[in-house]
């Protein structure tokens, strides 16, 4: 496993990236979307729904191409408008890993030894290695320190970690568990599945 992570490929690939996060109550948002990884910029096409199911469901599509963001909302506020652009520098996930940096989760999970590793499990068909364990706040800012910040202002100091890792060093699946205030359980989930060789993308007719 660790040799696998370690000489892992850095050909860029394209791949659908899933990611839900719910409560103990409900589904809070998801996304899917296609993205080119291990890239020298980032591109790629996501839907997100916020409060899907529900009567405040909103759907936004979004297409990033290097700098410039295009997002269009399809339901809820701010629907009709069209296409919308952004260039420059583009704000960043506060709390959700990016899907480029989750072989070094798996490289902090991999280093706490025998604990961590719940061997082999087969993820959509492929076989993988499960790691499991707790990072600290302090253990997610050496790989995303933004990401650390954001679970830091929720007052969080660790959180508990679920990863699934391909024979080839690719994470499979990602699941973090954050228990806040008044024990609030919150559960993300990102999925990384159907790669194939980079894809070009767009931008919108606007």
């Amino acid at each position: 496993m660790g040799q696998a992570l370690a000489h892992r490929s850095a050909d860029p690939f394209s791949a659908r990236v899933t990611l839900s996060v719910r409560s103990e109550q409900a589904v809070l948002f998801t996304m899917d979307g296609r993205f080119n990884l291990n890239a020298t910029r980032p591109e790629g096409s996501v839907t997100l729904r916020q409060s899907p199911g529900t009567a405040e469901e909103s759907v936004t599509r979004s297409v990033r191409l290097g700098k410039t963001l295009y997002w269009k909302v399809d339901k809820g506020t701010g629907a009709g408008k069209g296409w919308a652009k952004k260039a420059g520098p583009q704000e960043v996930s506060r709390t959700d890993p990016d899907a480029n940096q989750l072989p070094q989760y798996a490289e902090l999970l991999l280093a706490q030894g025998k604990k961590a590793r719940k061997g082999p499990e087969r993820v959509d068909g492929v076989l993988t290695e499960h790691l499991s364990g707790r990072l600290t706040i302090a253990e997610l800012r050496t790989v995303e320190p933004h990401v650390a910040d954001g679970l830091y202002g929720q007052g969080l100091d660790a959180v508990e970690c679920e990863i699934w890792v391909d024979g080839e060093g690719r994470v499979r699946r990602y699941e973090q568990h954050q228990k806040g205030s008044a024990d609030q359980v919150t559960l993300m989930v990102m999925t990384v599945s159907e790669e194939r060789a980079p894809e070009k993308f767009a931008a919108p007719i606007r």
